[in-house]
């Protein structure tokens, strides 16, 4: 009976970029397959495609290649060329060693067969690995130079960018869900809440996905949209159109890099906008929102408060939009510029105080101080008055999410209080509406 060790040939192909044709794999298995027939060898290959021998990235194929090898189990092994095993001297030095301990063939049908269990053999091997190790490092230099020169020449960087095709043409369609996006995170909508409005509303992303408030995070993070190409610390104008203004971009940066920005940190998303600001006339606890039958109301929970006041939901939030709506009509809004020069110096003055504090350079008392007074101060020149997002009240509230209409309610509301029933339960002389300044400061971030 034959073993297994005498019937089988290892045919290993690879290419380190495929471009999805596989058309490079093909061409080298086709080839070795034919030499192997020829032979009158039994074969079995192993093929990594897409994968660089360079990057010293894992192989799965090349990895089981080499167990079978060490088991016993190949008599021989045949690649494409040599550099198609390996270009790391390193992982030739692994290679040869295997090769001895089995005793088996490596034949490189561009290149010829040698004998790794002879001096010669193991010379010609580390001189075309040597070879082709070079190949690598000239071809790696030869890339980096001409990645380099895009930047700096403001080329566009291509792949899947959000709102662009991959020559860099604005496609109208994505671009405006992404302005619209911009201007509302600017003017204090969170990342969460605006991934769930646009999950609402059907709206998915490039690969057909849910636009979840990661991709958000790194769709609105990209210097792209705003027509820049980043170049190490600095940006270059780029050779395409922006979909956003540099201005709005550098912006929509110091709120992200903002330590103090509320994310939610996994919080549930408030579900109704008028949830915190609506408290009890009787005892003062905030009502909670409860639902019976699909009939929404204001309650005082037992737990927290008297149980003694109860109203329906929309009665409440008529009220209270008719006064928002009255308050915004009489105001004169003017939205308040951001100091963008001054929040990035507060910025790097906040990356160099962390780099002090992690080289054990500043006692922790210190560093937490001056970190809180930085982290206030940046806050203050990065946040928006959400009024100053107010373009169209009555349309924009039809067409908004719950943090933006909760956003605005708060800006011009400080509490509304539910008295309790005093004949007509819906009586609307009930809710007491107590209105803010609209030249008070903005308690919303």
């Amino acid at each position: 009976m034959t073993s297994l060790r005498a019937k089988t040939t290892a045919i290993y192909v690879r290419i380190s970029r495929d471009d999805g044709t596989r058309l490079g794999v093909e061409r080298q298995q086709e080839d070795c397959i034919a030499r192997c027939d020829a032979e009158g060898w039994t074969s079995r290959v192993y093929e990594d495609n897409d994968i660089s021998a360079y990057t010293g990235k894992k192989r799965p194929a090349y990895e089981q290649m080499m167990q079978d090898l060490a088991a016993g189990k190949l008599q021989r092994i045949v690649a494409y060329r040599n550099d198609r095993l390996h270009r790391s001297p390193r992982d030739l030095e692994d290679f040869i060693d295997a090769v001895q301990a089995n005793k088996v063939e490596v034949v490189v049908l561009q290149g010829g067969t040698y004998d790794l269990t002879t001096a010669s053999g193991r010379i010609t091997a580390r001189l075309l690995g040597a070879v082709a190790r070079g190949e690598s490092e000239n071809a790696s230099e030869r890339i980096k130079r001409k990645h380099q020169e895009l930047r700096e020449t403001g080329a566009f960087p291509g792949g899947l960018i959000w709102g662009y095709d991959n020559k860099g043409n604005v496609i109208e369609s994505e671009a405006k869900i992404i302005r619209e996006v911009a201007e509302r995170f600017i003017g204090g909508h969170t990342l969460i809440g605006l991934s769930n409005e646009l999950h609402n509303r059907g709206v998915l992303s490039k690969t057909g996905k849910r636009i979840k408030s990661f991709t958000l995070k790194q769709s609105l993070s990209s210097p792209a949209i705003a027509g820049l190409r980043r170049n190490g610390e600095n940006f270059v104008v780029g050779q395409w159109e922006g979909i956003i203004t540099p201005e709005q971009f550098r912006h929509i940066g110091l709120s992200l890099g903002n330590p103090s920005r509320k994310t939610n940190g996994g919080i549930s998303v408030r579900k109704h906008w008028l949830s915190g600001i609506t408290v009890c006339g009787k005892c003062g606890a905030f009502l909670k929102v409860k639902n019976n039958n699909k009939v929404f109301s204001f309650t005082c929970n037992r737990q927290d408060g008297c149980n003694g006041v109860s109203m329906k939901y929309s009665v409440v939030e008529d009220a209270v939009y008719e006064a928002l709506k009255f308050t915004l009509n009489e105001a004169q809004i003017q939205a308040p510029a951001p100091d963008f020069v001054e929040a990035e110096e507060i910025k790097s003055q906040l990356e160099r105080l962390n780099e002090v504090y992690i080289r054990g350079n500043m006692k922790e008392r210190q560093y937490s101080e001056l970190s809180s007074e930085l982290s206030s101060e940046l806050e203050k020149l990065t946040s928006f008055d959400p009024l100053s997002t107010v373009v169209d009240f009555e349309n924009q509230w039809v067409n908004s999410d719950v943090t933006w209409k909760n956003a605005i309610a708060s800006r011009i509301i400080s509490k509304v209080t539910i008295h309790p029933a005093n004949g007509t339960r819906a009586s609307l002389n009930r809710i007491e509406i107590e209105r803010r300044k609209i030249d008070q400061p903005s308690p919303i971030h």
